[in-house]
């Protein structure tokens, strides 16, 4: 009995022990709720992070789709460095950025490409595109004109007669013009404007730049002799006009008197002063009076279509560009000189002495009454409608002559597209616009657009029918 109370016993002490010992392996009701919050904030901070990961990726795809639309439509933004290779995928986020925030205009995304403001060696880079451009043409081979002529006619020398026709319209760069027609002729010493010397130490600086191989080399006497090619230069006819006023005569009435009064009644109302321009297209003397009567305008614009290269009194590497590639002038070696580049010297004095006389021979207005009566008195009287109305048809004749300048731009194949890739469009802002145009019209053809309501420029042959 003894016996089996002392077992009985052992068997509730070996069951206690095995209870104390399963309630000790259990955690603590402390340690529990601790561990739930590890898990809970472990499952809080997983959800989140896949949450971030997901709109980034989400956002990511938007922004590639988005992108890839841009320049694959419309080329908004140029995304290549200055080499041609496309820029990497991190250097693209701002224009990422600007498309998802800043809808871009069409029109104005062809500016972004190219440039429109020159750098400051574009008459370098001007030269420079010249070159390049001669040596794709076989037939580039001669120094200037007179080498031309004397091969073109077996000669060793050359008879008295025009290789060239200059119109030098007054107060429309005619100085700067007559020295690229040196230039491209051959006349020696190079650099310098055309003239006779003396009487006027400004006007002419040496004795020896008289080129008898130039008609109308020095005068505003216009002459057209048959078989020889023309050069021109044209200017926005009220810039032209104001410019002459603050200059000398003949340019405008004798005197020094700039007043508004004197500008309208002694100067503007004078048949002598208007349509300047017209008057030379029509082979009168620049200050005859008055314009020759009939069509005028008609004859002036037969005329413009007739003259080999005309400029718009822009920089003179923009008249050296078209020059070179047009007619006779595109068979001669580009000349630095025509693109305003100094003449070659070997002689640094006299490189540096011929600086110091074309800064005297140059024929810009000194008149420092010129600005204030240019931005303040011209503009508060109304001037330009009373220029206009005294020259209408020298403003018709260069509104033409601008048409007619862009078309013949455009039709030099591949011309425009070169001098945007140079960074030169600026050299020719009448026709940035047509460019532009005609850029937006190639890329609606490469995605088949089906819009046919842009303009098309009007072409030289257009132009220059005038039945």
């Amino acid at each position: 009995m003894g016996t089996m109370e002392s077992g009985k016993n052992l068997l509730l002490e070996g069951a206690t022990l095995d209870r104390e010992h399963e309630t000790s392996l259990e955690p603590s009701f402390e340690r529990r709720c601790f561990r739930r919050k590890i898990v809970r904030t472990s499952m809080l901070f997983i959800v989140s992070f896949l949450y971030v990961m997901a709109t980034i990726l989400f956002q990511e795809k938007n922004a590639d789709e988005k992108l890839e639309s841009a320049l694959g439509r419309t080329r908004k933004i140029n995304t290549t460095d200055s080499d041609g290779k496309e820029l990497p995928r991190n250097a693209t986020i701002g224009i990422v950025d600007a498309l998802t925030k800043t809808p871009v205009s069409p029109p104005a995304n062809k500016v972004t490409k190219y440039s429109l403001e020159l750098p400051d060696n574009y008459q370098k880079l001007a030269y420079d595109l010249a070159v390049q451009r001669s040596l794709q043409r076989d037939d580039v081979s001669y120094a200037n004109l007179k080498e031309y002529a004397m091969r073109q006619t077996n000669a060793t020398s050359l008879s008295k007669r025009f290789l060239l026709n200059l119109v030098r319209v007054p107060k429309a760069a005619s100085s700067e013009l007559s020295v690229v027609a040196r230039a491209i002729v051959g006349c020696k010493p190079d650099g310098f404007p055309c003239c006779r010397a003396p009487p006027v130490r400004e006007a002419c600086p040496r004795k020896d730049l008289f080129c008898k191989f130039i008609c109308g080399c020095v005068d505003h006497r216009p002459r057209f002799p048959l078989g020889v090619p023309s050069l021109t230069s044209l200017r926005e006819p009220a810039a032209r006009i104001l410019s002459a006023f603050f200059y000398q005569g003949p340019h405008r009435p004798p005197g020094s008197n700039h007043s508004w009064t004197f500008f309208v009644e002694e100067y503007i109302k004078d048949p002598v002063f208007q349509n300047v321009m017209s008057k030379m297209l029509n082979e009168q003397y620049a200050y005859a009076s008055p314009l020759k009567t009939g069509d005028a305008v008609l004859a002036s614009k037969q005329r413009l279509c007739q003259i080999e290269v005309f400029g718009l009194n822009s920089p003179r590497a923009a008249l050296g560009l078209l020059l070179y590639e047009t007619g006779v002038f595109s068979h001669l070696i580009p000349n630095p000189v025509v693109f305003d580049l100094p003449a070659t010297f070997t002689n640094k004095d006299a490189q540096d002495n011929l600086t110091s006389i074309m800064k005297l021979a140059t024929r810009k207005s000194q008149n420092q009454e010129y600005p204030i009566f240019k931005s303040q008195t011209y503009v508060d009287n109304q001037g330009e409608f009373l220029v206009r109305l005294h020259n209408k048809e020298d403003f018709e004749v260069y509104d033409f002559a601008v048409k007619l300048y862009c078309a013949r731009l455009r039709e030099i194949e591949g011309f425009l597209q070169a001098v945007a890739d140079a960074g030169l469009l600026g050299l020719y802002p009448e026709c940035t616009e047509d460019f532009l145009v005609s850029m937006e019209r190639n890329d609606d053809t490469e995605n088949n657009s089906t819009e046919d309501e842009k303009t098309v420029p009007s072409s030289t042959s257009d132009l220059c029918s005038f039945e």
